[in-house]
């Protein structure tokens, strides 16, 4: 067994998303026992909306934040790390670092390290206050996951040892896969030219923008959505309005997003902001060439010879770029770009690496 007493990983809300892939996969593949704490709901509510975490369960615990400040919370991840008296604790994102870092430090919890995955929420002055008052406090190992992430954190805490662990994929788990099986396994067209996007149906990912670029693109492109999210039935009815409805195919969630991408002719992220996305690198792993929006730290995760990086909330430039790899699609494979740059155990090294007394 570990000399480790353990690790924890404290994020906002354990439910499907790129970030929470992240948590999960370094939570069963560290070492020693790890824990996956969520602010916000209960393990019922955690496994019920994500039912392929049900294998983890045991390792999940919800703290059923409330709105707005909830002191509770804090004072019981305090007490629950005094008890549990883990190695290290990892928070992800701002909240968990608000909570779960204050209350590691209040615990004496030998190592506290604080993830940022992207940093396009630091445009609000009280998110930057709050960030640059709770490291002071804190003293957390700070990591970025790109070099844009990396260099805003040291602006902002003053750290002059950020460090940058980029997000990593597992290529034997991506892997390229028959393109007919994969379409059959969906129900989707097995002739068609098929667009794909993968990710949280939520504003902020910009899949309404790729509805208008399909608009603009030939009758023979669908595009299929994986993920679901509030703007669900908005981005239906926008098909609908848009005369695209029969073009426009919604999976909803998927147990294994890895099933998903070898279906897809080209991957599309229209983000309106975004971090490192994993669901890019994953697409590329899968030999999937890809168009997505200039935004956070996605033109690093992008393979310069054959994917396209457009601006974001344009959806002629996106049509453009799409039609552009879709007739080129079959010219070259993206995956050892993937391999050569963000392979999987070089991130859990790294991560490892971090937590070290």
């Amino acid at each position: 067994m570990s000399t480790r007493k353990g690790i924890i990983h404290v994020v906002q809300r354990m439910a499907p998303g790129g970030i929470e892939l992240m948590v999960r996969d370094l939570a069963t593949q560290l070492p020693g026992e790890n824990r996956i704490f969520s602010l916000e709901g209960n393990r019922k509510q955690i496994i019920g909306s994500w039912p392929a975490l049900e294998p983890y369960a045991k390792q999940i615990r919800g703290f059923s934040k409330r709105a707005g400040f909830d002191i509770s919370v804090l004072l019981s991840l305090r007490s629950t790390f005094k008890q549990l008296k883990p190695h290290a604790v990892i928070t992800h994102h701002i909240g968990p670092l608000i909570y779960g870092g204050i209350a590691a430090r209040l615990a004496q919890v030998p190592v506290i390290a604080h993830v940022e995955h992207d940093v396009w929420h630091y445009s609000q002055p009280r998110r930057r206050l709050l960030t640059k008052m709770v490291c002071s406090m804190v003293r957390p190992r700070i990591v970025g996951v790109s070099m844009t992430a990396a260099d805003t954190l040291a602006a902002l805490t003053g750290a002059k040892d950020v460090r940058i662990i980029s997000n990593g994929v597992d290529t034997k788990r991506f892997t390229p896969e028959n393109k007919a099986d994969a379409r059959q396994r969906w129900g989707l067209p097995v002739n068609a030219l098929v667009v794909g996007c993968v990710g949280r149906l939520e504003w902020i990912k910009g899949q309404d923008i790729l509805l208008e670029a399909m608009k603009m693109m030939p009758q023979s492109v669908i595009c299929v959505f994986v993920g679901a999210g509030s703007q669900m039935d908005a981005l239906k009815n926008k098909a609908k309005a848009l005369g695209i409805e029969n073009r426009a195919y919604f999976l909803g969630n998927v147990a294994d997003t890895a099933l998903t991408y070898s279906a897809f002719d080209v991957f599309c992220l229209p983000s309106r902001a975004e971090g490192l996305p994993l669901a890019v690198l994953e697409a590329q792993s899968c030999g999937v060439p890809v168009v997505a929006t200039d935004v956070g730290s996605v033109r690093d995760a992008v393979c310069p010879d054959i994917g396209h990086v457009v601006d974001a909330e344009d959806p002629g430039e996106l049509a453009h770029a799409l039609i552009d790899i879709l007739r080129k699609r079959d010219q070259a494979s993206p995956r050892a770009f993937v391999s050569e740059n963000f392979n999987w155990m070089d991130t859990l090294a790294a991560y490892n690496n971090l937590l070290k007394a």
